[in-house]
């Protein structure tokens, strides 16, 4: 992404909680350890991943989605 640096935020049912990092454009790693969220049996928890600038071409917003069940 150029100098600029990815944006990655969680998500619980389709709402973004507080557990958010920001990968520098050079960066090989990320992490937020200052912040928790409550996940339920059946929580739909979504992982949002969105370039912030700089991006000239091809994807510029990528999300992956996870289901956690009991049992």
């Amino acid at each position: 992404p150029g100098t600029s640096g990815i944006d990655i935020t969680v998500y619980v049912n389709g709402s973004p909680t507080t557990i958010t990092c920001t990968l520098a454009a050079a960066g090989t790693s990320a992490s937020d350890t200052s912040h928790a969220t409550t996940v339920a049996a059946g929580d739909l928890v979504s992982i949002h991943v969105k370039g912030n600038g700089g991006i000239s071409a091809g994807a510029t917003e990528i999300s992956a989605s996870l289901l956690f069940t009991n049992g």
